[in-house]
């Protein structure tokens, strides 16, 4: 996934705000009635004030020069007669440092005290000192920081209060923090991701002059250069780690939260869909709200969460954009001046080379299985004076175990135990070689472990060569040494079939002394209903008839049969 551009940035520079593509909202005289902040977003309803008191609500954000990092924030002020008598600022977004703690580390306010806290039934981690605004006025101040759980989401409220309150005294400053009905009012809309429309870029800069958003928003894998849309809300690119798409995130409005992946292919058509079929969601109707000439796409499961795909064929290539919010977006009329504006860009833009068919890489993962084999072997030997058994089919019952371990950067781990009992002779005559020795009988015991690199055909597949040590006693032979292995593996993702495929050729270094050859294998394991179930067959082969060398010729097979169940981790 991408990586949220406020991601590990502090928020000090909130304290003040740098005068640098500075946007303003006007005061407000707040009543006790519903307002949308324009920077969160959340829609607040604040409480009737005193008759000496009223509420102003003011907004501001900027745009680094250079980096365009944006820093945003509400504020809230309790007016007590011509005087501020306390003020909170609202800093949504992710938590600095990726933790609360960290983030109220960096808030800019000096450390007189800190403390875990839970007020208005949300656990806030608090900070009390002084804070230096950009006049070089010392303030009182308190930040608090939210955390919102399942995700990168927190709140950060600063509160500025009067100097009659000691920054010291931290059981005053909560209780002024626990007491405000602002507080509790801006937590309930954040608790409740109670939102309204909000268009924080058409707010006027404290001049007076109108705002002008324009900009430049560079697409760098798309190979694009746009303006962003006259569409009141703030985008910006956000960065990505492992990069087959562009990503634009909506800073503000903070809440709702939504992000705009953009990616190109080769083909002309939106009939030919790039993403992976494991990823695509069944069921769902289209979106609606789609602008001219756009079409819908399947909506695609990523990390849980539904996707809505639509798509522009631009030229000699079909755009398509992945929408996200914190629930499935089902109308995209909103998001269409961005849609055409991106559109627009890369029709300007010539073709860069076309990307491959399929995007995105499997990351980490496990599959794991377990169940009941049942084997059916046979192995073409004469009769020797050592008493060597006679050509027959023969029957085994057992249990198996095993896994494939997948990491990030495409190393693969493989492991599998195995053993089995002769239906007819049993083990207590497997140490016989008149009847079911190991490897000529039924009975079988494998141990196997193995590693390699694996390359990822897509989201959820990944090709890899093994190398490990495999050995094997029964039932058609006996052996063991190196084996080098070629693997297959498809996670399941949500209700998709997943997939594990090896052969395993006979091995380049078999152990000294053995009079037969280790097999040839072939094995795939099929997973259904989120791995709960698990079926699989392998086929062992063996011919040693062109080895002269060799004391028993003869050629051999056997047919595994595997059910059970299993589990996949991603």
């Amino acid at each position: 996934m991408a990586r949220h551009p406020w991601a590990g940035r502090a928020w000090a520079v909130l304290a003040a705000l740098p005068a640098v593509a500075l946007a303003t909202a006007p005061p407000a005289a707040a009543a006790p009635a519903e307002l949308v902040l324009p920077v969160s977003g959340l829609a607040v309803t604040l409480p009737e004030p005193p008759p000496t008191h009223h509420y102003r609500v003011t907004a501001s954000w900027s745009l680094a020069p250079g980096s365009g990092a944006f820093a945003g924030r509400d504020v809230i002020d309790e007016i007590v007669g011509d005087e501020i008598g306390m003020s909170l600022w609202l800093v949504p977004g992710p938590a600095a440092g990726g933790s609360c703690g960290a983030a109220v580390a960096g808030s800019g306010v000096s450390l007189a005290w800190q403390a875990d806290v839970v007020l208005h039934e949300q656990l806030w981690i608090a900070r009390g000192g002084e804070l230096t605004a950009d006049d070089g006025e010392h303030h009182v101040a308190m930040a608090f920081c939210a955390a919102r759980p399942g995700d990168d989401d927190a709140l950060l409220a600063y509160l500025v209060i009067p100097d009659r309150v000691p920054a010291a005294d931290s059981r005053d400053a909560l209780l002024a923090f626990a007491a405000s009905p602002v507080v509790a009012a801006v937590t309930r809309a954040w608790r409740t991701r109670h939102t309204g429309p909000a268009q924080p870029a058409r707010l006027t800069p404290a001049g007076g002059a109108a705002h002008d958003p324009a900009r430049e928003l560079r697409l760098a894998r798309v190979g694009a250069t746009l303006t962003p849309p006259a569409d009141g809300w703030v985008w910006v690119v956000g960065e990505r780690e492992k990069a087959h798409t562009d990503v634009l995130y909506r800073v503000a409005p903070r809440y709702p939260e939504r992000s705009v992946e953009v990616l190109t292919t080769g083909l002309a058509t939106c009939a030919a869909s790039p993403f992976d079929a494991a990823l695509t969601a069944k069921g769902g109707p289209p979106p609606t709200g789609l602008p001219p000439g756009f079409s819908p796409g399947p909506t695609l499961l990523v990390g849980g969460a539904e996707t809505v795909t639509v798509c522009k064929v631009v030229g000699d290539r079909a755009l398509y954009f992945g929408i996200q919010g914190p629930t499935r977006v089902d109308d995209v009329a909103p998001l269409a001046p961005l849609l055409v504006a991106v559109a627009d860009a890369v029709a300007a833009t010539p073709a860069p080379p076309s990307l491959p068919p399929k995007v995105g890489d499997t990351g980490g993962f496990a599959m794991l299985w377990y169940g009941v084999t049942g084997i059916l072997s046979w192995r073409d030997v004469e009769e020797t004076p050592e008493g060597l058994p006679a050509p027959s089919p023969r029957f085994a019952m057992g249990f198996d175990f095993g896994g494939l371990l997948g990491v990030d950067a495409g190393w693969l781990y493989r492991f599998h135990l195995g053993f089995a009992w002769d239906l007819v002779h049993g083990l207590s005559e497997a140490a016989d070689r008149t009847s079911s020795a190991a490897r000529y009988g039924g009975s079988a015991v494998t141990a196997q472990i193995d590693a390699g690199y694996g390359v990822d055909l897509d989201e959820s597949s990944r090709l890899g060569l093994l190398v490990g040590w495999h050995g094997v006693s029964g039932p058609i032979t006996e052996n063991s040494g190196l084996a080098a292995s070629l693997v297959y593996s498809r996670a399941p993702v949500d209700d998709s079939v997943g997939v594990f495929a090896r052969l395993t050729p006979i091995q380049p270094l078999s152990a000294n002394g053995r009079d037969l050859f280790s097999p040839l294998t072939a094995e795939v394991r099929l997973f259904f209903d989120h791995a709960a179930f698990m079926a699989g067959l392998e086929l062992q082969w063996i011919d040693t008839a062109s080895a002269a060398a060799r004391e028993i010729p003869g050629e051999g097979f056997a047919l595994f049969l595997r059910i059970g169940s299993g589990a996949v981790v991603r």
